[in-house]
C-alpha cells in the first residue's frame, strides 16, 4: 500500500480515508479546545481576570478554530497547514502565559 492511498479522494472502497482522518483529528482537537476553554472561562469567572487566564483562553479558542477548520473544510494540505498554524499559535500563547505571568 503506498502513501498516496490514504490521501486520495477515493480509494477502492469508495470511502475517503483522508476525510475520515481529518474529521477524527478535527473532532479530537475541537473537544480539547472546548474543554480548555471551559476551564479557563471558569477560572476567569470564579477567581480573577488575570492576564494569564485570558491569554490561555485565547489559545484554547485557537484550538477550537483549528478543529472546526479540519472538520468543516476539506481543501487538502492547505487545511492541515492552517490548523497546524493555529495549534502552534495556541501552544506559543500558553507557553508565553505560563512563563511571563
Amino acid at each position: 500500500m503506498d502513501f498516496n492511498y490514504f490521501f486520495s479522494q477515493r480509494n477502492n472502497t469508495g470511502i475517503s480515508s483522508y476525510l475520515i482522518i481529518a474529521d477524527v483529528a478535527g473532532i479530537l482537537i475541537l473537544m480539547l479546545g472546548l474543554k480548555l476553554s471551559i476551564i479557563y472561562f471558569l477560572d476567569i469567572f470564579r477567581l480573577s481576570k488575570k492576564l494569564k487566564n485570558i491569554i490561555c483562553l485565547i489559545g484554547s479558542v485557537m484550538l477550537i478554530f483549528s478543529g472546526i477548520n479540519l472538520v468543516l473544510f476539506n481543501r487538502g494540505l492547505q487545511t492541515w497547514f492552517i490548523s497546524i498554524v493555529f495549534i502552534m499559535i495556541a501552544s506559543l500563547l500558553g507557553r508565553l502565559a505560563h512563563r511571563k505571568f
